[in-house]
């Protein structure tokens, strides 16, 4: 046993390197399958210090401070109002009145007309008041315009009527007529220089005032032939146009033409025609000129002699 037991014991033998345990394989970092979060690092957050609470406001003060805001407001609205009001009222009054466009009434006739006056406030002034003053009073006016001109000046610009017919009223009177239907005055012995227009009766005669008649459609057709007349040279030879029949218009051309235009359809044309005939030395003796075009669109000129 003692030989035995001095004998010296192996180490256990080591295994063998291929039964070593090997250590689990580490993934090498790859892309990740689509609809695979990565998770993030987070930073690290700071801490917060603690605010010292502010002490809650009462209602009443501000309410206070509301109020004052609003009167504040108000109290400068009202003295800038009272200060353009003031402003206004001091330094934009009349001092000049001009009228331009007038050769029948005189400049102090429109002024007086128009009833504004020095001192006036300029940018107060209704300019169709003006207006409608002036065309009340002088029934010669066609139109007005009224400018203002800073910081002291009115310029009244007018269109004036002139007389171009004379009409018998439904009183039995002889009226001058502007060509846009308009009462003039009344002719006492002027009317005979007039072309007359018969076949329209004015009711309650007024000057200044549009005519007003229980025959509008010839109404109508005489303004609008009146119109075109006035565009020629011959609106001085006109003695008589007739629209007692819109559809059957008759103009007298002094003693020597006597003309059938029909109704109103193509008057401009009729009358180009009619100048055309005017114009041609072969009708000098006179006579009855057809324009009603019935007969394949052409005038018929028929002498008196005939």
């Amino acid at each position: 046993m003692e030989q035995g037991s001095n004998r010296r014991r192996r180490p256990p033998s080591r295994p063998a390197q291929s039964q070593r345990p090997r250590p689990p394989a580490q993934r090498r970092p790859g892309p990740r399958p689509p609809g695979e979060d990565r998770p993030r690092p987070r930073s690290p957050q700071k801490a917060r210090k603690p605010q010292p609470k502010k002490p809650p406001r009462r209602p009443g003060v501000l309410r206070r401070r509301y109020r004052g805001s609003v009167a504040f407001r108000l109290a400068t609205m009202v003295v800038l109002v009272l200060a353009v009001l003031l402003g206004v009222a001091i330094f934009f009054k009349v001092d000049k009145i001009q009228v331009v466009g007038n050769s029948l009434y005189r400049e102090d006739e429109v002024v007086e007309a128009s009833g504004v006056v020095r001192g006036d406030n300029l940018l107060t002034l209704s300019k169709g008041a003006i207006a409608g003053r002036i065309n009340a009073v002088l029934p010669y006016v066609e139109q007005v315009r009224v400018e203002r001109q800073l910081p002291d000046t009115v310029v009244i610009h007018l269109v004036e009527s002139k007389a171009v017919y004379a009409v018998t009223t439904d009183d039995g009177t002889d009226w001058l007529m502007s060509g846009g239907g308009k009462l003039l005055e009344r002719a006492e012995t002027s009317a005979a220089d007039y072309p007359k227009i018969t076949g329209v009766t004015p009711k309650a005669p007024t000057a200044g005032a549009q005519v007003d008649c229980d025959q509008p459609d010839s109404l109508s057709a005489a303004l609008e032939l009146m119109a075109l007349l006035e565009e020629t040279d011959y609106i001085s030879q006109i003695v008589e146009v007739n629209v007692e029949k819109p559809y059957d218009i008759i103009l007298w051309y002094g003693a020597q033409f006597e003309v059938h235009l029909g109704g109103t359809d193509e008057l401009s044309y009729k009358m180009q025609y009619l100048t055309a005939i005017l114009d041609d030395p072969q009708v000098e003796e006179g006579g009855v000129i057809d324009l009603t075009l019935q007969e394949k669109s052409v005038a018929i000129f028929k002498p008196w002699n005939e």
